[in-house]
């Protein structure tokens, strides 16, 4: 007959496939409402719902995994948050200088013309960012003033320009570039992408919001630069991108 299980005090081999059994209790099939087992090797396990406090697998395979954070040899990383400019920014005016030091205050002072580009915010967990992104200008016209109200000649081969990234409002890293092309003795046009250079910023822990500008100054140290369009058309921003990795230990 049929038996659902078999006690076994004396250890038997199986005579067509000679497999030895140990001693023990051998079940076809249980139904438990409860179990309480100190060690189980099972061949094939199919499970609908577990909770399980403390998972150690050797090999994985998993079609979707969904995790809140993913420590690889005691760091984490989370998922990174990317933006893109996808609607041009024009701009047909004309931006005097206002600053007159050369230099990062310059940057910061024509960063004005455009303004913030692109922006995001993220809460972040205590651990560093990695961040990356450029600026893609087209059209830019700059030239250099004095406090006076007099140009500068030769000005153009000192002009640069830059992509300033902010933290909650405030300049963190300056990355900048040199001009594209020089047209006469007083004015650089400014034609293509600055890259935001992959940065590490500090740990943080909190509501961020991480923006770029565009500016542009020199290297002359009693000189501030106006902005505007070159020839026709308008100065633009035609795209723009900003990402954020935080890294967690």
């Amino acid at each position: 007959g049929y038996y659902p299980f078999i006690f076994r005090n004396t250890p038997y081999t199986d005579p067509n496939t000679g497999t030895v059994f140990p001693v023990g209790a051998y079940m076809k099939s249980a139904f438990m409402d409860y179990a309480s087992i100190d060690t189980a090797h099972i061949k094939q396990l199919a499970v609908k719902s577990a909770q399980i406090d403390d998972l150690a697998v050797t090999t994985g395979k998993i079609g979707d995994l969904q995790v809140d954070t993913l420590k690889i040899k005691d760091n984490a990383v989370t998922v990174p948050v990317g933006i893109k400019l996808v609607t041009p920014i024009p701009k047909n005016t004309q931006r005097n200088a206002t600053v007159f030091t050369g230099g990062d205050a310059v940057i910061l002072d024509t960063s004005n013309y455009f303004g913030d580009i692109i922006s995001l915010s993220l809460n972040r967990s205590g651990g560093k960012c990695q961040i990356s992104g450029y600026v893609y200008v087209d059209n830019v016209c700059a030239s250099a003033w004095r406090s006076n109200g007099s140009t500068v000649s030769n000005a153009p081969k000192t002009m640069y320009c830059g992509v300033v990234l902010y933290r909650n409002g405030s300049p963190i890293f300056i990355g900048r570039v040199a001009s594209s092309s020089e047209i006469t003795n007083d004015v650089a046009i400014f034609n293509g992408a600055v890259q935001l250079p992959t940065i590490i910023d500090d740990a943080y822990t909190g509501n961020v919001q991480y923006s770029i500008r565009v500016g542009w100054s020199t290297t002359i140290s009693d000189a501030g630069l106006m902005i505007r369009p070159w020839n026709t058309g308008n100065a633009s921003v035609l795209t723009a991108t900003l990402s954020v990795l935080e890294l967690k230990k």
